[in-house]
């Protein structure tokens, strides 16, 4: 059975969108993994530290066979390929993969939490998921993320543009 995963990209060192296509790139060349939906990109202010750069994030939806570890796994590999470092918590970093949904699973273990603990608190995570899913459902509570927006503490998105996919990562 295919498992669908909606996973956040997120960067605000160097060059953000090369490593927001590097990070694609790398996913498209997984045997299993197919990217069917990717949103625009948003710009946005940091969340945490805010002695930083500003973000580029956008989400994609993709469907594989592989399972939630195995993809965990590979999302920190690729992280670790394209050159993160690790740095204070919520600080810059090359590219950040975040995994906001793994079919209708709720987990909460160690090193992982699915729906990703802050989704419906972050504009970043909620805007582009709605814009490729629009009545995608919270697993936790059964409501239409978009019902999420109206309850945001803050703001983070700055501006939007569409993804150019054939640039090259």
């Amino acid at each position: 059975m295919k498992n669908k995963i909606y996973l956040a990209l997120g960067s605000n060192k160097s060059d953000r969108i090369d490593f927001i296509h590097q990070a694609i790139n790398r996913l498209k060349m997984e045997l299993d993994i197919v990217i069917t939906k990717i949103s625009s990109i948003y710009y946005t202010k940091p969340f945490g530290y805010r002695e930083q750069e500003n973000f580029v994030n956008l989400v994609v939806l993709l469907e594989t066979e592989i399972d939630l570890d195995s993809f965990y796994l590979l999302t920190k590999k690729i992280e670790m390929e394209i050159g993160r470092t690790k740095s204070i918590k919520w600080g810059p970093r090359e590219i950040d993969l975040d995994i906001l949904l793994f079919n209708d699973l709720i987990l909460q273990s160690e090193h992982l939490t699915i729906p990703h603990k802050e989704i419906e608190n972050r504009d970043f995570f909620l805007v582009p998921l709605i814009e490729i899913e629009p009545d995608i459902i919270n697993p936790r509570n059964k409501n239409f993320f978009k019902e999420h927006l109206n309850s945001l503490q803050e703001n983070y998105i700055l501006a939007k543009e569409i993804f150019n996919t054939n640039q090259k990562g």
